[in-house]
């Protein structure tokens, strides 16, 4: 396109009585052809039905989404259907072993893709982020599945940090995801969501997993008006959710939950709720 298109503004520019508005406006449109690598498609243009989509997740918060990706595709909705997932120096993750039992391809870990292999990306729960050139490679760029009503809790472990700041609603978001920093992208779609005063980790996180897979699929069943819908996140009430460490678990059994900014429970919840029953793909935070 950018060679054809520099063959028509050369000889623009030969026409004697060219304005010079024209001239500019040409100029303008070459550096957009040429400088940037092609014309830029309005969100949501493009896309072809049905779609392929390459999925990026790592755990169980990342399954019901592609469980809902993988009916679709069973159902002839999709063309086409692909996981990447790292690779554990242990075991595999949730997302990898739903994809190998069920004779979806897995690509490791960044994934080496042609252009246009497949129309869009969705991330869930993936803990890597996405450089430039692999987003430019989705004709309808990528969507990220994420348990937070953003932009409170932007970061990995949204859940945890949810329930540790005593919120009473939560919720998911389906976002665009931008090159090289988590949650900041324009907002698609949200979904709130109460939390119990019982809810843990667990509980929580199945939850809203189940309710970011309904959220996505209403996004995909109209996928050029959610990306012409998305809207900037704002400003105010940004709140970051980092991967936690051993020292966030540390309680002092001597001072009241609420000073510590933990929710009231026995040491026994705390630790069943938060601690317990992870495999080493589910864990949100770091020994």
């Amino acid at each position: 396109m950018a060679r054809a298109f520099t063959k028509t503004y050369s000889r623009i520019l030969k026409e004697p009585k060219i304005s010079l508005y024209t001239s500019f406006l040409s100029i303008q449109i070459y550096k957009q052809c040429t400088v940037s690598g092609g014309f830029k498609v309005p969100p949501g243009q493009g896309i072809s039905k049905p779609m392929s989509i390459l999925y990026f997740g790592s755990d169980n918060f990342a399954i019901p989404s592609l469980q809902m990706l993988h009916s679709k595709r069973e159902r002839g909705e999709l063309a086409d259907l692909a996981v990447v997932s790292v690779r554990l120096r242990a075991g595999r993750t949730a997302v990898r072993r739903y994809a190998e039992q069920n004779g979806l391809p897995v690509l490791d870990w960044p994934p080496q893709l042609a252009a246009g292999r497949f129309n869009l990306g969705v991330v869930a729960s993936f803990g890597h982020l996405l450089p430039r050139r692999l987003i430019d490679l989705f004709p309808a760029g990528v969507i990220n599945v994420h348990a937070s009503l953003l932009p409170r809790w932007r970061g990995a472990a949204p859940v945890v940090h949810a329930l540790l700041a005593g919120d009473r609603t939560t919720g998911v978001t389906i976002m665009v995801v931008k090159p090289h920093r988590f949650d900041v992208g324009d907002v698609l779609a949200q979904s709130t969501l109460p939390v119990a005063a019982s809810a843990d980790v667990h509980q929580l996180t199945e939850q809203l997993a189940e309710r970011g897979a309904a959220l996505l699929e209403r996004c995909l069943d109209d996928l050029p008006a959610s990306l012409r819908g998305a809207r900037p996140q704002p400003k105010e009430g940004v709140t970051l959710a980092p991967r936690l460490t051993a020292a966030d678990y540390r309680v002092e059994w001597t001072r009241p939950a609420a000073l510590q900014g933990k929710p009231a429970m026995s040491g026994e919840e705390f630790y069943n709720g938060f601690l317990s029953g992870l495999d080493a793909d589910q864990r949100c935070f770091d020994s």
